[in-house]
């Protein structure tokens, strides 16, 4: 977890054993943040007007800090010197691969500028190819120092308006620069040749196809007046096993309950089926409860489902 550092203005008070470290040397500004945070001590951010402008650390960290500084500033001048030769010579590397008949002073202006440190320019980013790198900045030499560009744009057009200006003779130019007569001949060349091959596509004499012959129709079978049952069944064939799967069973419909209803009521004479139950109405007169509510209860549990009223039940799901 990276220890906190808190933000402090310049009128802040400096705390006591403390030093300010400006910002702008990355290796001291480093060095001091990695050091403070191994002993744990409190590192200061100060800012003014939401811009950093440097560091509060304390004292003897300071100074181990610019004692190592100056111990390797020459190796390491050394070393950066180093890597700065070979990202140029890669770089102009690059450009002759692409342009190789860019004047050699057009590419030494490309390198130098494109890989200015801390311009923030193309030649310095990481996020996209070297080619890609190679192009933008090609392009934007061109635009600056071959055609009218920055007169157009000190007057009153726009920039957009501006590069469509030059566009036909930067194109010139790169063209050029690439080997080429200009880009737009390029391309009429390539559309030629596409139409070229298309036309000797179409003189070609292609194959004739052989005709298949047609199919010949079979006879339907003729069915027999009277079909003489076979004494047992042939058994399904495996590809009509799963055709003649029986469907699965439908569910009952739900009772209305107004039947129940009419079959609850005592005085309608018209229900034949109290007859069938006359034997249980004998019995609950036995046991001693009334026949009607002993007969009224049996109805309902035998001609009634009990998931017409249950709001749990597979009915109430569809």
């Amino acid at each position: 977890m990276t220890p906190k550092e808190p933000v402090v203005s310049p009128a802040t008070p400096m705390p006591k054993g403390y030093g300010f470290l400006k910002k702008g040397d990355a290796y001291l500004t480093g060095n001091t943040r990695r050091k403070a945070h191994t002993a744990k001590k409190t590192l200061y951010v100060v800012t003014e007007k939401g811009k950093p402008v440097g560091l509060r650390a304390p004292i003897w960290i300071l100074k181990e800090v610019r004692d190592e500084d100056r111990a390797t500033k020459d190796k390491r001048q050394n070393n950066v010197q180093k890597r700065d030769d070979a990202a140029e010579k890669e770089f102009e590397t690059a450009i002759r691969k692409i342009f190789p008949e860019i004047p050699e002073e057009s590419l030494q202006k490309v390198v130098k500028r494109a890989l200015q440190k801390r311009s923030g320019r193309v030649g310095r980013t990481g996020l996209i190819s070297t080619d890609e790198k190679v192009k933008l900045a090609v392009s934007a030499h061109v635009r600056h120092c071959h055609t009218k560009y920055d007169q157009l744009v000190r007057g009153p057009m726009s920039r957009d308006d501006a590069r469509k200006n030059i566009k036909g003779e930067a194109l010139r130019v790169l063209g050029q620069w690439r080997g080429t007569k200009s880009t737009n001949e390029s391309r009429r060349k390539r559309k030629t040749k596409a139409r070229k091959a298309n036309a000797a596509k179409r003189t070609t004499p292609t194959k004739p196809t052989i005709p298949t012959k047609p199919a010949v129709p079979t006879k339907p079978a003729v069915p027999t007046k009277h079909a003489v049952p076979s004494a047992q069944p042939p058994a399904p064939s495996a590809d009509n096993k799963q055709n003649n799967q029986q469907p699965f069973p439908r569910k009952r419909q739900r009772m209305p309950a107004r039947r129940s209803r009419r079959l609850n009521n005592p005085d309608d004479k018209g229900l034949k089926v109290l007859d069938v139950f006359s034997d249980d109405e004998k019995d609950s007169n036995n046991s001693g409860e009334s026949a009607e509510d002993g007969e009224d209860a049996f109805l309902d549990d035998f001609l009634v489902d009990d998931s017409e009223y249950d709001p749990e039940s597979d009915w109430h799901s569809e």
